[in-house]
């Protein structure tokens, strides 16, 4: 997830400090651009869409308030925090109308590592409006759509290889994908589970963009996916996913593990489902090779 944040303060030093603070916002890369009235902003997000705007209360022509609603005007799905010396219960919230604005105060105990985590959660549920997707999404999904036509020649190896994971890792759902445009299909699965489901309802699309082996102890404990319904009903507490990766570089799908319990998961264990990953995707590129290969070669 990468992320545009405008920082908005009259005073020099404070911004400053508060735009370095934004810069370690994570996962990263996070691009931090400062000014210093509501006008600067106003001209700012004219030109550039915003993720999220975090601004001082008092400003030399306004005041924060006036900055969200600026925001709104040109990014409305963008997330506004007023970082303020100002105590709360002097914030003047009239006529900001449909306006959220979370509140961090400057100076706490904390302050700053409050301001950085409050701003990955909220930019973290703003893609999950929809969903995040991966710079090389259109060659992605033309890599996808191309293993298509071997999914059934590969479907008795990977159906072993989700069999052994299942009883390797002891979880009630075990699955491989192809991740699609807008669904996710489950090519393979041990456990009860749909066979396809909107790309928005899985964690899956969110691993597409993380490198190596995605683990999440617990999805009702994370801000991103606690008010997932598809997993609650489903009751799905835990998670770990590997991505397939073509010979081409682009992510296919998935290989992953889910339970209904919360749980840790190791270094041998990550290593293991990466590898069970790495052997799904050599089984469909085997079939694609052997159907792309000239008739005389077969």
């Amino acid at each position: 997830m990468s992320a545009t944040i405008l920082c908005v303060d009259g005073d020099a030093d404070r911004r400053a400090e508060t735009a370095e603070t934004l810069s370690s916002v994570a996962p990263g890369p996070t691009d931090v651009t400062a000014v210093g009235s509501v006008e600067g902003a106003r001209a700012t997000v004219a030109s550039t869409p915003v993720d999220c705007a975090v601004s001082e209360y008092d400003l030399p022509d306004g005041t924060g308030m006036d900055v969200a609603s600026a925001i709104r005007e040109h990014c409305p799905d963008a997330v506004c925090v007023l970082y303020t010396s100002a105590p709360h219960d002097e914030v003047d919230t009239s006529g900001a109308g449909e306006v959220i604005v979370e509140f961090v105060p400057r100076g706490s105990t904390g302050g700053e590592t409050e301001l950085v985590s409050l701003v990955e959660s909220l930019l973290r549920m703003r893609t999950h409006t929809a969903y995040p997707v991966p710079a090389d999404e259109s060659g992605r999904v033309a890599a996808v759509e191309a293993y298509r036509p071997v999914a059934d020649d590969a479907s008795a190896a990977l159906d072993r290889l989700t069999e052994m994971a299942a009883t390797h890792f002891g979880t009630s759902l075990t699955f491989v994908t192809f991740m699609f445009e807008h669904e996710q299909l489950m090519l393979e699965q041990v456990g009860e589970g749909p066979t396809l489901l909107p790309r928005e309802d899985t964690v899956c699309t969110y691993a597409l963009l993380e490198d190596g082996v995605v683990v999440i102890e617990d999805l009702q404990s994370d801000p991103l996916f606690a008010a997932n319904e598809a997993l609650g009903e489903a009751g799905l507490r835990f998670y770990a996913g590997t991505k397939l990766v073509s010979p081409g570089g682009h992510v296919i799908g998935t290989f992953c593990v889910m339970d209904e319990e919360p749980r840790t998961f190791s270094d041998a264990e990550r290593s293991m489902l990466a590898a069970f990953g790495e052997e799904a995707m050599e089984q469909l590129d085997l079939r694609r090779r052997l159907a792309d290969a000239p008739e005389v070669e077969r």
